[in-house]
């Protein structure tokens, strides 16, 4: 099919460390192994990609917005935050059915002058619905009597693809992104 269902970027503003350590190594002919400044703060914004639906148990279950936007224990974010034990502050504002129109409202509930060390961002998904093509396609179980196939099904599937793929050529969702602040 050749397209992406979602745009996933890692933003790492721990510029200042790596300046510093191209500097040294730039200026100093006995570099000395410099260690980097790890992360404490991380934003986590998305989709259900990010969120991680599905995949394992609420994220703070005693959060209802947790459970309103379906973050999971086995999400991405939650998983690279397990990988920086020096994170101190993680803000998963990631939400099940969230589209690059909605990512206002992330920023917005992440409250003023919120800022991270690291920050992920998966978004778009749902812009070009790749959740529709997940449930015309990959939930074709057919009969579970038979074995047999639904091609009623595989109809729908197929024309889902090529609504995706229509969208993804267009240049809607793409436009916004050059225009999204």
């Amino acid at each position: 099919m050749g397209f992406l269902p979602g745009l996933v970027l890692v933003l790492s503003l721990t510029g200042s460390t790596l300046s510093s350590v191209l500097h040294s190594r730039q200026n100093d002919q006995n570099v000395q192994s410099v260690a980097p400044d790890w992360p404490k703060k991380y934003i986590a914004l998305g989709d259900s990609f990010a969120a991680g639906t599905g995949a394992g148990k609420y994220y703070d279950p005693s959060d209802a917005e947790n459970k309103r936007c379906r973050r999971s224990t086995g999400s991405y974010p939650a998983q690279l935050k397990g990988m920086l034990p020096t994170v101190d502050n993680f803000r998963f504002v990631a939400c099940n059915g969230d589209t690059l129109d909605k990512l206002t409202g992330q920023y917005v509930r992440l409250g003023q002058g919120v800022v991270g060390d690291v920050a992920t961002l998966s978004i778009s998904g749902n812009d070009f619905f790749f959740g529709d093509a997940v449930r015309k396609c990959v939930y074709n179980y057919g009969s579970k009597y038979t074995g047999s196939t639904d091609t009623t099904r595989d109809t729908e599937c197929t024309e889902q693809l090529q609504k995706c793929e229509e969208e993804v050529k267009g240049t809607k969702v793409w436009d916004k992104y050059k225009t999204h602040r």
